[in-house]
């Protein structure tokens, strides 16, 4: 997971973040305050589609998730393995 402060500095800062989403620039700096008043330097998953799509390449779905939910991704599109036949 790439830390929301640097996923924010990489897209043009707190207003060009915010006015991407539609929401307020206090709400993207949360992102980057520790808990509970903040998010733990993450990007909220309800954001992560839109972030990507308009990053323009800059932003990946997979810097945005963190390790345990990269993990069931990659299980749950694992292509099953092809058992040869007898």
């Amino acid at each position: 997971m790439t830390p929301a402060s640097e996923i924010v500095e990489r897209l043009g800062g707190f207003k060009a973040v915010a006015d991407q989403l539609g929401i307020t620039r206090n709400a993207v700096q949360r992102w980057t305050y520790d808990a509970p008043r903040g998010h733990n330097n993450r990007v909220p998953q309800k954001h992560w589609a839109t972030l990507v799509e308009k990053s323009g390449g800059k932003v990946a779905l997979s810097e945005l998730m963190t390790d345990e939910v990269a993990q069931i991704v990659a299980v749950a599109t694992a292509k099953p393995k092809r058992r040869k036949a007898a």
